[in-house]
């Protein structure tokens, strides 16, 4: 399923207006794969590099 799908689908869920922004990105540098651990309960949580954050700022 496309971002624009699951966007449409959650918001006639959420009797949300469908053209209120969202932002999409991928999942890691295997979204298939991981999206798949967090299904099956093998992968709880995450983080991300602190470095990268203080780039962006930059």
């Amino acid at each position: 399923m496309r971002a624009e799908e699951l966007w449409k689908a959650y918001c006639e869920k959420e009797n949300i207006d469908i053209d209120t922004p969202y932002e999409a990105w991928g999942f890691g540098d295997a979204p298939d794969q991981l999206a798949d651990l967090v299904l099956t309960g093998i992968k709880t949580a995450t983080a991300s590099a602190y470095d990268l954050y203080f780039m962006e700022a930059c």
